[in-house]
Formats: C-alpha cells, sequence, structure tokens
C-alpha cells in the first residue's frame, strides 16, 4: 500500500510539473470570425462543396459511359474517341514501327451522349476550380484581415493584388467550427 502511495505521488507531482508546459504546447491561434464573415465563409464553403460534388458526378458519369462502351466492345483495347466525337478508337497491334486501330462509328444517341458528358466534366473541372480558387482566396483574406504579418511566410496575391505574407501555421490553410464563428490553423 505504501509503495503504491509513492508511486501516485510521484505520478501526481510529475503532471503538476508537466501541465503548465503541456497546456502551453497545445494553445491554438484563433481567428475570431464576425457574422458577416462566417456567413461568407458557409456560403463559400457551400459552394466548394457543390463544385465537388457536381465534378465528381461528371466523372463517374463519364466512367460509367466508358465502361458500358467498353463492355459492349471487346474488340477495342484502349478505347478512346475521336475529338469530334464521331469514332471510339482502340489499339489493335502493332507490326514494327505500323501501329495499327480498329474503329466503331458512335450513333448519334452516342455522339450526343458523349459530346454532353465531355462538356460537363470539362464545364464541372473548371467550377470546381473556380470554387477551390475562390475558397483560397477568401482563406488568405481572412487571415490578412486578423493576423499581423511579422515580414515572413509564404508570400500570396490577395484578390485586391496586394501581397501578403501568409505566417506560419496560417499558410498550410484553416479549419473551421461547425458554425463558421472561428478558424484556426489546418495544420496546429
Amino acid at each position: 500500500m505504501a509503495k503504491n502511495l509513492l508511486i501516485l505521488s510521484c505520478t501526481a507531482i510529475s503532471l503538476l510539473i508537466a501541465l503548465p508546459s503541456m497546456a502551453q504546447e497545445r494553445l491554438v491561434p484563433t481567428i475570431q470570425l464576425s457574422a458577416d464573415e462566417a456567413a461568407k465563409t458557409k456560403q463559400l464553403a457551400q459552394n466548394l462543396k457543390d463544385a465537388d460534388d457536381r465534378d465528381a458526378k461528371a466523372k463517374e458519369a463519364w466512367k460509367s459511359f466508358y465502361w458500358s462502351y467498353q463492355g459492349a466492345h471487346d474488340e477495342l483495347r484502349d478505347l478512346g474517341f475521336t475529338s469530334d466525337f464521331r469514332l471510339a478508337i482502340g489499339r489493335v497491334s502493332s507490326v514494327s514501327k505500323v501501329s495499327m486501330v480498329r474503329t466503331v462509328e458512335l450513333s448519334a444517341n452516342e455522339r450526343q451522349k458523349l459530346e454532353a458528358l465531355h462538356r460537363e466534366v470539362l464545364d464541372s473541372a473548371q467550377s470546381l476550380e473556380q470554387a477551390e480558387k475562390s475558397w483560397t482566396d477568401w482563406e488568405h483574406q481572412l487571415v490578412a484581415d486578423h493576423i499581423v504579418s511579422a515580414g515572413g511566410g509564404q508570400i500570396v496575391t490577395l484578390p485586391n493584388g496586394k501581397n501578403f505574407a501568409i505566417p506560419s501555421p496560417w499558410y498550410n490553410g484553416l479549419a473551421f467550427a461547425p458554425d463558421f464563428r472561428f478558424a484556426v490553423p489546418r495544420s496546429f
């Protein structure tokens, strides 16, 4: 019993000594967002999610068409489509330096579907790229508005065209509370 009491006492003393330094190491810098900033952050986060969902659906629809067409045309290895959406092509063989392909003409309906899928993949990728840029610009703007730069850090160009040095640990992006009322560095 005395041995257990000694171990317990030593553990308690060790914790009391270590606690202040442990607590200090876990202090996470925070940005408090105004109601307007929180609302804008929430909207941009939703825009980014919507664009990401749209992009994923477009890619999945393209893959579905591709694999369905490939399944219907086993004779077309390494299936591809011509840029005018008229032909499906596949490798057949290579003799010396001459490579041969096999082609299948797409029906009018297949062409329309392929062209629409291709257009949606491109449009959704562009939409996602814009949403990602808007999100990153907004994160940079929030840091610039709330954190004093000491001159060191990652140089970014803000939407207004001014350069700003985002200090560590803020340059890895932000993580937000569920209500978007505050943010912390993504890697704290």
